[in-house]
């Protein structure tokens, strides 16, 4: 059963706990100009509004939708194209919908409106709320954690920690390559040179296989040899294998092997 903290309201399903604590969160949240009819919930108040004599009189040419008015009809038809007429100034954001674009411009802005009447969380978005609410249930093991800035949902908290970091940065630097992007000039320059440069591997170590694309990459693998090295009993030469001494040896001290 999911519990409702603030009164001694129980459901099974948490859909219905939900819409039930929009009833604390905004009692009669919506209220009708031309009678005294109240309500916490939007579509009962959009059902109600129907009952009194004013007239849609601006329907969509497109589907059944009617507008009260031209501006609420225009808005409205956005939804049938792919205009996008709301531009964030801070980004290169764009929304079909004012309501979209007023939820993204959350991002950049560092206040959290909406405050728990149980504890110290704040969230942006009223749905956050919403979701942190049910933490207060006894059933806080089972929720869904939701993205105060985007649509993202996920089981563990943990998962939901890590995607805040992706929006915590512009990530204003391209790779001219792939669509790969950071808040970094450096991470582009070890992107490319990771994924797309590779590079001949000119170095190689004389007493083994290894190979590398860079000179000091060798000399700290060089020196992984230097305590199993022989030495050459007429010189300074060192080998890390037996017959390498051997062989230099033949060459280089003949009258001595």
């Amino acid at each position: 059963m999911f519990l409702c903290a603030n009164c001694d309201y129980s459901t099974k399903a948490k859909d219905n706990l939900r819409r039930h604590i929009q009833k604390h969160l905004f009692p009669n949240k919506y209220q009708c100009l031309q009678c005294d009819y109240k309500t916490h919930n939007s579509s009962h108040f959009k059902r109600h509004g129907i009952t009194h004599s004013e007239i849609r009189s601006h329907p969509c040419s497109k589907c059944d939708f009617v507008a009260r008015c031209p501006a609420s009809l225009r808005n409205h038809l956005t939804l049938h194209t792919n205009e996008r007429r709301y531009s964030c100034k801070k980004c290169n954001y764009k929304a079909k919908q004012y309501s979209h674009l007023r939820n993204h411009l959350l991002i950049h802005n560092s206040i959290k409106p909406h405050a728990c009447p149980h504890c110290d969380y704040r969230g942006k978005r009223i749905d956050a709320l919403r979701n942190h609410l049910l933490s207060h249930s006894n059933n806080a093991a089972a929720e869904t954690y939701l993205c105060e800035d985007c649509d993202y949902k996920t089981s563990k908290m943990a998962n939901l920690r890590s995607h805040r970091l992706t929006h915590s940065r512009i990530k204003s630097f391209s790779c001219s390559i792939c669509d790969y992007k950071s808040s970094y000039r450096s991470d582009i320059s070890r992107h490319t040179n990771n994924v797309h440069n590779k590079p001949d591997k000119r170095f190689f170590c004389t007493d083994c296989n290894y190979k590398t694309s860079r000179a000091d990459h060798l000399k700290a693998h060089v020196k992984t040899h230097s305590s199993l090295r022989k030495k050459c009993p007429h010189c300074e030469y060192k080998a890390v294998k037996s017959i390498s001494v051997r062989t230099h040896i033949k060459k280089i001290h003949p009258d001595k092997s």
